[in-house]
């Protein structure tokens, strides 16, 4: 499980730091953090169908211990750099690369259908999602 983690910090960074130049490894922090917020909301709308304030105060504290926890993980330079160069010689397939690629995207995604957003905005950011895909580099 570490593992997959590690590679979608490691996409993320590498996707980050072609338009980042000044300080990538923060912005990815922060981008993943922000990714294990949403999916948070996402399985707690799921299983709950509806969010009341009390479980919206856990899930952000709990987001925020995630949060704090994965900031401290990744910001340790012996870990980031082990990362970056465990993945860099390593050949990783198509679809991996793809999912990882697009996991904040497919997370958003998400939970906006569990909290039931009309259709339209959906099948919209589908439409760009895929016109991205189409002129990607």
């Amino acid at each position: 499980m570490i593992k997959i983690y590690h590679f979608i910090f490691y996409r993320m960074f590498l996707s980050i730091s072609k338009t980042n130049q000044f300080n990538p490894e923060s912005s990815t922090l922060w981008l993943l953090s922000t990714a294990i917020l949403l999916n948070l909301f996402t399985l707690s709308s799921f299983v709950l169908e509806k969010l009341n304030p009390t479980s919206i105060i856990i899930i952000m504290i709990v987001g925020i211990v995630l949060g704090t926890i994965n900031v401290s993980y990744f910001s340790k330079e012996t870990n980031l750099k082990s990362i970056l160069d465990k993945f860099k010689s390593k050949e990783t397939s198509p679809i991996s690369n793809f999912l990882a690629d697009n996991y904040p995207f497919i997370s958003i995604l998400l939970f906006l259908k569990s909290i039931n957003v009309e259709s339209f905005l959906i099948y919209l950011m589908i439409g760009v999602f895929l016109i991205l895909i189409l002129f990607k580099d």
